[in-house]
């Protein structure tokens, strides 16, 4: 997929939903925690939570020992076409491909 914004904890999902807080995680980018691949997020759409998964190229950022999230990663909800996160910040990216 190439260049995309890295994801924080509290950047919205495309059905509104937000990602959560977790305890695997410390990275700080610009005072905000990392989202990261198998973090939670809630889902309005289908009103439950959900698993945050790679979506696109293989290689990631790695904080902490855990894969960092990043815009268009999607989420494992009841939903049938999952929603994807939506990265909040636009001053920080990184290329996953290999």
């Amino acid at each position: 997929m190439g260049e995309r914004h890295i994801a924080c904890v509290g950047d919205l999902t495309t059905t509104g939903g937000v990602v959560l807080p977790h305890g695997a995680n410390t990275t700080l980018l610009f005072g905000r925690r990392t989202a990261i691949i198998g973090g939670m997020a809630t889902c309005l759409a289908c009103k439950g939570v959900g698993t945050i998964a790679k979506s696109g190229g293989a290689r990631r950022l790695i904080g902490d020992g855990k894969e960092v999230a990043l815009h268009d990663d999607i989420v494992q909800c009841a939903c049938p076409s999952p929603p994807k996160v939506i990265a909040g910040q636009h001053d920080s990216s990184y290329t996953d491909q290999a």
